[in-house]
């Protein structure tokens, strides 16, 4: 039994905070983080629509972070989570 708990180790995994595990970002997520002009409703950048999150991802990102759209290349969500990104060709250093 061991063998296959070190074979098949999951990461622990909490509920998004963004779309609340739904996996989809509706009015009322968009609402209650204060994106109203900002966002649309659609599947979840977060968590990948998942529902689920790392929760270094917590520490690194914040949950209403605006850059951080469905619509992201992955070099630049990369980025985005790493704390270095880049907009319109200007780097945007880490928090």
């Amino acid at each position: 039994m061991n063998f296959f708990r070190r074979l098949f180790k999951r990461k622990p995994t909490v509920q998004c905070p963004r779309c609340l595990g739904k996996g989809r970002v509706d009015w009322d997520d968009i609402k209650r983080l204060g994106k109203e002009l900002k966002w649309g409703p659609g599947r979840c950048a977060y968590c990948n629509g998942t529902g689920k999150v790392d929760p270094a991802l917590m520490s690194k990102v914040a949950i209403d972070e605006t850059y951080l759209t469905i619509n992201l290349p992955y070099a630049e969500r990369k980025g985005v989570i790493d704390g270095n990104y880049i907009i319109s060709g200007t780097w945007m250093p880490g928090k």
